[in-house]
């Protein structure tokens, strides 16, 4: 069983280290403690020290998904130059079909999204035959 599960309220809030542009720019130097980027939000996406590998905020627990795609747990003094993060709380949640693919996925997101114009945390829960995941090295 798999579920679709969409934080969209206009009262959340998505905090976001940094910027992208920085990064683009080579400013790769941590600058917030997951210790503290906890304080912001429980669920989210972003980098490492200088951008070694992918982190992941899911269920207030981050990871750091590395080369071999396993999702690693993360220290509270690692450090990271770009996350965004939110304290995700589901205003939407429905089932997905079985055997959804990722088209199938789009065009059901497109469905339940009310607008493209703002952010959304969206959390699927399920059972995955693959996942792929990519990460770049330090």
């Amino acid at each position: 069983m798999c579920y679709l599960c969409i934080s969209a309220s206009a009262i959340e809030t998505l905090v976001q280290i940094s910027t992208i542009d920085a990064i683009l720019g080579g400013v790769y130097d941590g600058v917030m403690d997951f210790r503290t980027l906890k304080e912001y939000g429980d669920f989210g996406i972003g980098t490492f020290d200088s951008l070694d590998r992918e982190m992941v905020g899911f269920n207030g627990n981050f990871y750091q998904v590395k080369a071999d795609g396993i999702a690693y747990p993360v220290s509270d003094s690692m450090e990271t130059p770009f996350a965004s993060v939110t304290f995700f709380n589901a205003d939407y949640e429905e089932k997905l079909p079985e055997g959804t693919n990722y088209e199938q996925l789009q065009a059901i997101l497109d469905g339940a999204l009310p607008t493209s114009n703002i952010f959304y945390a969206i959390k699927i829960e399920g059972s995955f035959n693959y996942m792929k995941t990519r990460s770049v090295l330090r």
